[in-house]
């Protein structure tokens, strides 16, 4: 199986601390950044700001999905990844089978 390499976007904090305040911008920026930073604390939860870019764009401004996608990250990041990167596959955002399958082949 060939693998495409794409460049992966560099993300900073001050990205996700713009797009937090533009995806909720009625609510608390430091409160909408406490349920992010639930995500990259554990050495296993890698590329952080990425991941949390990830989570606000699926979240679309509601609260419940936040802390849902972020749960969903802190479990495994790929899923939340893989959920916003190709959402067009899954109709609207759900995490798709066909992320789960590919995770599988990469993971072996």
């Amino acid at each position: 199986m060939r693998t495409l390499k794409l460049p992966l976007p560099a993300v900073t904090r001050e990205m996700v601390v713009a797009k937090a305040e533009q995806v909720f911008p009625s609510d608390p920026t430091e409160e909408v950044m406490a349920v992010l930073d639930r995500y990259g604390i554990e050495k296993w939860e890698p590329a952080r700001e990425r991941v949390q870019m990830a989570v606000l764009a699926l979240s679309r401004g509601d609260r419940s999905e936040l802390e849902r996608y972020t749960e969903i990250a802190r479990q495994d990041y790929r899923d939340a990844l893989c959920a916003e990167e190709f959402r067009w596959l899954s109709g609207g955002g759900e995490i798709d089978p066909l992320c789960r399958q590919e995770q599988a082949v990469n993971a072996a």
